[in-house]
């Protein structure tokens, strides 16, 4: 993929969240339409808004960031010079094996590893990078963000909500309970609120990406 100009990145995060806004703006008018039907249309119509809505949160968060990565990496810039996260991504493979060796040559080797590092360029896929796995709630979110090397501060208000209200029912409808379950999304004005706050939370998410890009954030040094 080819993303080598902040205009790429632009065009590609741009590319990504009109689709899903467009189908995300269909979602949030099929629930609100059932205001007037019976209880058990409108119940369906909230569970299958909550399961669309958690799919683009954690589909626009990992292809959003993936982009992120491969900018970065079309930039050949030296491990030097970026910040330490990336190095981390290289060497992961590395740093699972030392956590399974007590050989202080393997910890000689990986130091090495680090020192020789420092004048070469990332050169890992970013394809597995980042991964929610298929729960992206805030610990892995937070996890996803140290990975690419940006702060949450942004987003840490709203993790509670992520976690309680999207996460916590969205499992609960994986798992075939009865929408009695459910807790905080049981009334057409409680799904509107948290869809409009994940969307939020995903325009926010598009936004900082850019903004980080645009200034340099993934270098060590800024100037």
């Amino acid at each position: 993929m080819k993303i080598k100009t902040l205009e790429d990145l632009q065009e590609k995060i741009d590319a990504e969240i009109s689709w899903r806004k467009f189908e995300l703006t269909g979602i949030k008018f099929d629930v609100e339409e059932t205001s007037s039907v019976n209880e058990k249309t409108k119940e369906r119509a909230i569970k299958y808004g909550i399961m669309l809505l958690y799919s683009h949160w954690e589909g626009a968060i990992k292809k959003i960031a993936e982009y992120y990565l491969i900018y970065v990496l079309n930039l050949k810039l030296t491990f030097g010079e970026l910040l330490p996260n990336f190095l981390a991504i290289e060497l992961n493979k590395d740093f699972k094996q030392l956590m399974q060796s007590k050989k202080i040559t393997t910890y000689n080797s990986l130091i090495d590893e680090v020192f020789n590092r420092q004048d070469k360029s990332p050169n890992f896929k970013t394809e597995k990078i980042i991964n929610a796995k298929s729960n992206l709630n805030s610990d892995i979110f937070k996890e996803i963000m140290g990975t690419i090397g940006i702060p949450t501060t942004s987003y840490e208000s709203k993790f509670t909500l992520l976690d309680s209200k999207l996460l916590q029912n969205r499992n609960f409808i994986a798992h075939g309970e009865r929408f009695e379950k459910m807790q905080g999304i049981t009334s057409i004005d409680e799904y509107i609120e948290i869809h409009e706050i994940i969307v939020g939370m995903i325009d926010l998410f598009a936004q900082e990406i850019y903004d980080f890009a645009n200034k340099k954030g993934f270098k060590k040094y800024q100037i």
